[in-house]
């Protein structure tokens, strides 16, 4: 449909057109001085001078509405006497007068006090999955131009696979949905980290199946004005209601524009799931390319830091994982089971341990179990509940490893705005590896943490934690990174929504004077929904 101009309002998904509107409808032409569409009700208006140009007939009447759900139209016609006429699937040849209308047919919409979020000329509406502005300008707060651009799809199908995504991490990313359809959407975004900056981004989304319900595909490359390139596909596809199979593949480039990489590397992993009656197990294969480029004499693309890796690993792994049993009749205590093997391999050596020998190939066994508990209530408003995981693994080589691991949770609701979360972990593992590892290594950790959110746009987070290893972790000395865990932290954490699309999340850890480490490096701020 187009008109002089089309407004989507955001907050009530409604679109409003005004001035010369044309609907094209499956066979027939509406034309009229005013249009609105409900996207979520699935039902549109023409009113105001409306000419209906039909195979079956033309008619010129005040307003046109059309229940697209029911197949079902109603017309006021230009006639001497009132009357309204109903038209059924699509056939504009019977009138069907005197049939009862709902009650707001013909009602517009009042968007006085929505929010407006794009003005364009024309609109592809796909029903219950997306529409298509073409040429759009989005709008910021006060209806001022934020963005103009050829075109702009909004997407607001049920369909879950619509919303999987590809692109890494970012503090900032604002999307341009460019291209879309039934089973198609895609975008340009802009987007913000620390390290890359400012940079634009790429990602392609298609749904498998006549309702798009059996798989979906995500491509996209990441950033693409930057020289370090990623370019990500995930495809997934339901071979049946207890089968499905899970393809991701990454590929890494150092490239400026489209000139000759100066490294090129990547990986593809491959999982096949099957449902059991109780269980499920995953046969999962990962290929990794440490250099996708033709050797040359050098070694080296460029210059020696872009080196050429010439390993090519190979992982696989057979797992089994149980569902969730209860212990016992009152259902307050619960086991899962599973077991598996992996397998390596390359032929560059996989690795140097055991008397300096190179494994090529390894393989190793385990069994595993997890016991938790429901959440009790203690009295005083407090809640308690408990795990314990433990995991034997095996090696092809003398290597055994035992590691067990211990959770305490106790929380308490102040009011329906505050909550303070107490937590005890201990991990245990013990290493059998020699002459590398006879002995075994314990971590304790102590987590008080205090959550405050008076309303939904404001949230603060305070956690304190204490650390207590076996051996114990030597701090920072001068020049070194943080890379184990500090005695002491406090972490502060604040979440504030701006808009109603845009929130900030800032965030900053004390370590109490670990070493020369005294705060984090620097403050976490991250942009996002």
């Amino acid at each position: 449909m187009s008109a002089d101009r089309l407004a989507y309002y955001s907050d009530r998904y409604v679109i409003v057109g005004t001035g010369h509107v044309q609907v094209d409808y499956g066979s027939a032409v509406i034309t009229g001085q005013r249009f609105s569409m409900d996207l979520r009700l699935n039902r549109f208006l023409v009113a105001g001078g409306v000419h209906l140009q039909a195979p079956d007939g033309a008619y010129d009447g005040a307003a046109f509405a059309e229940y697209i759900d029911f197949h079902r139209s109603y017309f006021i016609p230009v006639s001497p006497e009132p009357d309204r006429w109903t038209f059924l699937d699509g056939s504009y040849g019977s009138h069907n007068p005197g049939r009862e209308t709902p009650g707001d047919t013909f009602f517009l919409p009042n968007a006085e006090g929505s929010t407006l979020f794009l003005t364009a000329r024309t609109a592809e509406i796909r029903p219950r999955s997306s529409v298509t502005f073409r040429p759009a300008t989005l709008l910021a707060a006060g209806d001022r131009t934020l963005l103009p651009t050829p075109s702009y799809v909004l997407n607001f199908a049920a369909n879950p696979y619509f919303g999987q995504n590809s692109l890494s991490g970012a503090q900032f990313d604002g999307p341009d949905f460019v291209l879309g359809g039934p089973n198609q959407l895609g975008a340009l975004h802009l987007r913000y980290n620390g390290q890359d900056r400012a940079f634009l981004s790429f990602e392609e989304r298609l749904v498998e199946g006549h309702d798009g319900q059996r798989g979906y595909l995500v491509f996209s490359g990441n950033p693409l004005t930057r020289p370090d390139k990623q370019f990500n596909l995930i495809e997934y596809h339901k071979f049946s209601d207890r089968t499905s199979g899970q393809l991701v593949t990454q590929l890494f480039t150092d490239q400026p524009g489209l000139s000759q990489p100066l490294s090129s590397s990547g990986f593809a992993t491959y999982q096949l799931v099957h449902s059991l009656r109780e269980s499920f197990v995953a046969l999962t294969g990962t290929q990794s390319e440490g250099n996708l480029l033709a050797p040359n004499p050098l070694g080296y693309y460029g210059d020696p830091s872009h080196g050429i890796v010439p390993n090519h690993p190979f992982k696989g792994s057979l797992s089994w994982t149980g569902f969730a049993h209860n212990l016992d009749k009152h259902y307050n205590t619960f086991f899962r089971l599973r077991s598996g093997m992996d397998y390596d391999h390359d032929v560059y050596g996989v690795l140097q341990g055991h008397n300096g020998d190179v494994y090529p190939t390894l393989w190793d066994r385990y069994v595993g179990a997890t016991l938790y508990t429901k959440s009790f209530d203690v009295g005083r408003g407090v809640k308690l509940n408990g795990s314990l995981d433990r995991q034997l693994t095996s090696y092809s080589y003398p290597h055994v490893n035992t590691s067990t691991s211990t959770t305490l949770t106790a929380s308490k609701f102040f009011t329906t705005h505050e909550a303070v979360v107490a937590q005890m972990q201990f991990g245990d593992s013990v290493d059998q590896w020699p002459p590398f590892s006879r002995s075994g290594a314990l971590q304790r950790s102590f987590i008080l943490s205090n959550y405050f959110t008076p309303s939904p746009e404001f949230s603060l987070q305070l956690s304190y934690e204490h650390n207590d290893d076996t051996p114990s972790v030597l701090p920072v000395l001068p020049g070194q990174l943080l890379t184990t865990r500090p005695s002491n932290q406090l972490l502060a954490d604040l979440r504030v929504r701006l808009t109603r699309s845009l929130s900030v999340d800032i965030a900053r850890t004390y370590f109490f004077n670990f070493g020369v480490q005294k705060w984090s490096p620097g403050f976490a701020i991250t942009f996002g929904p």
